[in-house]
């Protein structure tokens, strides 16, 4: 897990805005056919502005690596900020859940420096994944394995809180990596990965360095003003209400 820098600022405008009218910054880079080790330089660019376009609108930004978690986990998998589930069918070691091995550049792989872990979602049919969070966010972006034409026809990823917001993923032609981030002025706490296979194929893929902002909320001074604000508006209303009804007797 890692930490980025910390910031108090943040608009509060944004916690009153609705789905429908969401403002959202994408951030994507592919690296097709780019195996483990390899030189990300999409992807890495796509990772550096995503995370400078989180810190000034998050309370923190973190960064899942999976190094910490225990090999073999599936599903449930609980970590720090989030817990994953899925009912997809478990193939093991390779393919699915954390895991330190790989079978190369169609499959999943690690992607942290100096890491070996990461986690395997095997071939969604009916099936997806949620990563459910313990606090709202703001900001999400995922490096993702292994995807390729042949056996994908579509990977989304849904943001769900106040509403959902749904983004398709570009996708690799020949496996790889690739970085897919989403910095939205509406809240969310989870995020849902849906995969749609070609006729006849079935496609298995890796997340690693998956990175998140918190939703910034108010602070307490704040909170009182905006409490006093609202009891003065109620005040106001109140002796409206009274004039109004002073004025119908005496007519």
């Amino acid at each position: 897990m890692r930490y980025y820098l910390i910031t108090g600022l943040a608009a509060l405008a944004m916690t009153g805005t609705s789905p429908a009218s969401a403002a959202v910054q994408i951030f994507s880079g592919q690296d097709d056919g780019v195996g483990p080790g390899g030189a990300f330089v999409n992807s890495w660019a796509a990772e550096a502005a995503f995370l400078a376009a989180s810190v000034p609108v998050s309370t923190s930004v973190a960064t899942e690596t999976f190094e910490a978690a225990t090999v073999g986990d599936f599903s449930p998998v609980v970590l720090n900020d989030f817990t994953i589930t899925t009912g997809a069918a478990n193939y093991g070691a390779g393919l699915s859940g954390i895991n330190n091995t790989t079978l190369g550049t169609l499959y999943g792989f690690n992607v942290t420096a100096g890491g070996s872990q990461w986690y395997g979602f095997p071939d969604f049919v009916a099936t997806n994944a949620t990563l459910t969070f313990n606090q709202p966010l703001i900001s999400v972006g995922t490096w993702i394995s292994g995807i390729q034409t042949l056996f994908t026809s579509e990977v989304t990823l849904e943001l769900v809180g106040g509403g959902t917001q749904s983004f398709s993923l570009p996708l690799n032609t020949n496996g790889g990596a690739q970085f897919f981030g989403i910095v939205s002025d509406v809240a969310f706490t989870k995020v849902i990965f849906h995969q749609l296979n070609n006729p006849g194929y079935a496609d298995a893929f890796g997340i690693d360095d998956l990175s998140y902002g918190f939703a910034p909320v108010p602070e307490p001074a704040v909170w009182a003003m905006l409490i006093s604000g609202f009891g003065l508006v109620g005040a106001t209303a109140r002796r409206r209400n009274r004039h109004k009804v002073r004025g119908t007797r005496l007519a």
